[in-house]
């Protein structure tokens, strides 16, 4: 199930065509863009995905005139070009960088499939025409036009000269020819294997009732060509003044402007010619047919769209003849158009009905969530729609316009003259969706901070009145195991808690309070009761803040904290799930010896649903468990997946070292001098994890250390899950230092050492005295007899004045500064979609 997103739906000219085939399937299956992916959809619900295999967003299109051949692009450094095959969907052709470093603007195929033109913009635009099936990494022929960047509307060849493209600017249209190059060799006229592109714009007089220029058509027949302009005129080009038929249009110079007719009243949007027919769209969703001579034929009037972005027409060779001569419109085949908000559909002609084939909204979507039981998702988006869709068929359901819901309708005054009755559409987006895990209630939440119950089945709206019980976005929504419980968190830094009235079958708002100082990353739910009864609520935020809250004592719409803790130093949380725990079950008792017959578990389709950002597509993905079996049992066991990971592999020098000081760490927690023989163990107490740690490089804080064991396989895991993927910052260690030092005669920055001993002792992790006074003798090389012959008072072994220099080298143990990395992370350039071409046209 997908919807072809808005983006590409703006970005796109027309529909692609499809190859004729005979099974009712294929006629009717077409292509569609959306988000660096290219996908396949059809009527019937099928659905095939292929993993993309561009870099950056894809914005390029087109086919050849059957269809047998398919060409996409991206946009972005080092873009790409690919040319597939229809029958197996396999690449058949790629071009890495066709334009070097410019981006792509454009991209055509010939209707023969023989030849594919490119447009990219350095100071003027640049054409590359490249017979592709050669395989040359270089184009065939190459032409700079004088057109500024972004002037080119559209670019393509013509449908029945392929040795002819045509391109298209606001005000002129410019026709391009290519052919061989021709040289003389001892006065004798010779054909050579290179081509040359050459093109020019056709004259014509200015005129302000043309507007911009938008779309244009060949026709076959006289090799005219027909462009629609912003203020419903046409364009006619011809190679000769009056009409005629079987013109020849291979001397491209001959070609002239004619002149305009106005046949609409609103936009052109699209043009195209079929069967010896001409099909414009409008932006006011109108559909018009004329004759060759430009004279309306027939429009349609069955039902009307916001605006036609694109049409198309299936390849299908009539089998049939017309019997009525006054009957031209029915020489047009099945077509399908694309709109502006309302996705792509067939039009049937003989019934005059549209229907809908991909469902397309602007607004973007905001919330999703899947029904636990029954195979329903529902998507909320920002313009207050929701829909339900049944992800099984990959049909929708269900569509609710919750602004049309809660409009506010003012009946006119009593003494008003116009008697109108003024409509009032709330500017409401649907900011989260959550299914309570009994699939019995489904909460909606608002921009405005309103909150609602839908039927979890159909969204209807039972909820009447809105909960208005914040005014800020709601961010996140979560029920307790029992679904009798709900609680969200806003954008404004509350929790709100509602209980749901077995008795009266209502919710009822019992309390919220404003916890945390900075966003609320996650609140939820924990299976775990409390000693009221409770299930346990917890909150966690931007400020590392841990809030549990007691729902049982809270009243009077205020509610209670039960704790409140500090979860790091550091690190901040982004996300939060309880880790089911259970502890009334024991693996020993909850078995048995007799034979099983048949096992059945709860229904688990293994499906995933994801939503973009920004993005109106909705992307069902399946779960393949016996590939992640299979490489997992690849993988190996123990350490095998995990040396990798590791410089040199095991037998490299750092997998020595690891297990060295792993051994080493044992003897120290021992004693040193202890005269007892050793023993060395499997384990390595948790508190010594830090100088471990430390010994490689990692430097945990003391706050992250809880008071257990680890053994070593448990040890390399940590320190390759949780080991910096950058050195430390060199200027963020400057940067600290500067914090509490002060500057010298000589503008060296420096620190008193009792100061020093002071910051130590008083900030951050606030090491005790003696802890700091033996770290510190041991960086600065004292004797084991040394320390004992001192006081633990004693600092006189550190400088009176420590600067940085002696910090970096004595203390931190920094003595080739060079090897520091400068920043703590290399910063890459994104891709950037290539904006698309403005529809302003005054």
């Amino acid at each position: 199930m997908a919807h072809s997103t808005t983006k590409s739906l703006q970005n796109t000219v027309s529909a692609s065509n499809i190859k004729a085939a005979d099974s009712e399937m294929d006629l009717r299956k077409m292509y569609s863009l959306s988000l660096s992916q290219l996908r396949k959809s059809s009527e019937f619900g099928e659905y095939y995905f292929k993993p993309s295999p561009f870099k950056h967003l894809v914005v390029f299109l087109a086919t050849d005139a059957k269809g047998s051949w398919l060409v996409t692009g991206d946009s972005g450094p080092e873009n790409i070009i690919i040319i597939w095959d229809r029958t197996d969907y396999f690449p058949q052709k790629t071009l890495f960088s066709p334009h070097g470093s410019t981006r792509i603007s454009k991209v055509a195929l010939s209707s023969d499939a023989k030849y594919l033109l490119t447009l990219g913009y350095q100071e003027k635009a640049t054409l590359y025409w490249w017979i592709w099936s050669f395989g040359h990494d270089t184009p065939d022929a190459t032409l700079e036009v004088d057109i500024p960047p972004g002037g080119i509307r559209e670019m393509d060849f013509n449908p029945n000269n392929s040795d002819q493209f045509l391109l298209l600017t606001k005000h002129d249209i410019w026709i391009g020819i290519t052919k061989k190059i021709f040289i003389i060799e001892r006065g004798v006229l010779k054909e050579t294997d290179d081509y040359e592109l050459k093109i020019r714009c056709p004259p014509r007089k200015a005129s302000t009732e043309v507007g911009n220029l938008t779309c244009y058509t060949f026709v076959k027949n006289t090799s005219q060509i027909i462009v629609g302009s912003s203020r419903g005129a046409v364009l006619i080009y011809g190679y000769t003044l009056e009409y005629q038929q079987n013109v020849d249009s291979s001397n491209f110079e001959n070609l002239r402007f004619i002149k305009v007719l106005k046949i609409d009243q609103k936009r052109i949007s699209v043009i195209k010619n079929v069967d010896g027919v001409i099909v414009t769209g409008n932006t006011a969703g109108e559909i018009f047919f004329y004759d060759e001579h430009m004279k309306l034929l027939y429009w349609v009037h069955g039902f009307r769209v916001d605006n036609v972005k694109s049409l198309s027409f299936d390849m299908v060779p009539r089998s049939y003849q017309i019997f009525d001569p006054k009957c031209k419109w029915e020489y047009v085949h099945l077509l399908r158009q694309g709109t502006h908000n309302e996705g792509i559909g067939y039009v049937d002609f003989l019934t005059e009905k549209l229907r809908q084939v991909i469902d397309n909204k602007i607004s973007h979507a905001l919330a999703l969530t899947v029904h636990p039981d029954k195979s329903f998702v529902c998507v909320g988006y920002a313009d207050g729609l929701v829909e339900l869709y049944n992800f099984v068929q990959h049909k929708l359901f269900r569509r609710v316009d919750l602004r049309d819901t809660f409009k506010v309708v003012t009946p006119p005054d009593d003494d008003s003259i116009r008697c109108n009755t003024e409509v009032a559409y709330p500017a409401i987006s649907v900011t989260c969706l959550k299914y309570s895990p009994s699939g019995l209630h489904l909460a909606c939440g608002f921009n405005t901070g309103g909150l609602i119950f839908l039927d979890p089945t159909t969204v209807d709206i039972l909820t009447k009145k809105p909960f208005k019980d914040t005014n800020h976005a709601i961010k996140e929504i979560n029920f307790s195991c029992d679904s009798l419980t709900l609680a969200f968190s806003d954008v404004g830094y509350t929790v709100c808690v509602y209980k749901y009235d077995c008795s009266i079958m209502t919710w009822i708002f019992i309390g919220k309070h404003r916890a945390h100082y900075k966003d609320i990353t996650a609140v939820f739910f924990l299976p775990q009761k409390n000693e009221n009864g409770d299930y346990k609520l917890i909150s966690l935020g931007a400020d590392r803040m841990m809030v549990e809250y007691d729902v049982s004592q809270s009243s009077d719409e205020y509610l209670e904290i039960y704790s409140l803790d500090r979860m790091d130093q550091s690190a901040i949380p982004l996300a939060g799930i309880p880790w089911p725990t259970p502890s009334d079950i024991d693996p020993e008792s909850c078995r048995t010896d007799l034979p099983m017959i048949l096992v059945a578990n709860d229904e688990d389709t293994g499906n995933l649903f994801t939503v973009g950002e920004r993005d109106s597509c909705l992307y069902q993905w399946a779960a393949n468990y016996r590939s992640v079996e299979n490489t997992t049992k690849q993988g190996g066991g123990d350490l095998d997946p995990y040396y990798c990971l590791i410089e040199n592999g095991r037998p490299g020098w750092l997998f020595h070292e690891i297990r060295d000081l792993f051994y080493y760490i044992q003897i120290l927690c021992q004693g040193t001098f202890s005269p007892a023989m050793r023993r060395v163990k499997d384990y390595i107490p948790i508190d010594s994890l830090p100088d471990l740690m430390r010994a490689l490089g990692y430097f945990p804080s003391e706050y992250e250390t809880p008071a257990t064991e680890i053994d070593f396989e448990e040890f390399v895991k940590l320190y390759l899950n949780h080991r910096p993927a950058f050195p430390d910052s060199f200027k963020k260690i400057k940067n600290a230092f500067r914090y509490f030092a002060t500057s010298g005669r000589n503008g060296e920055l420096q620190i008193d050492r009792e100061e020093f001993i002071e910051v130590l002792n008083q900030y951050g992790e606030k090491f005790p005295v003696d802890l700091s006074w033996y770290l510190l003798s041991i960086l600065y090389g004292l004797s084991f007899e040394d320390r004992a012959a001192m006081h633990e008072d004693d600092i006189s072994f550190l400088p009176e004045q420590i600067s940085f220099g002696e910090f970096e080298t004595n203390i931190i143990g920094i003595h080739d500064v060079e090897n520091v990395s400068e920043y703590s992370a290399m910063e890459s350039a994104g891709s950037q979609p290539t904006p698309p071409d403005s529809d302003d046209d005054e």
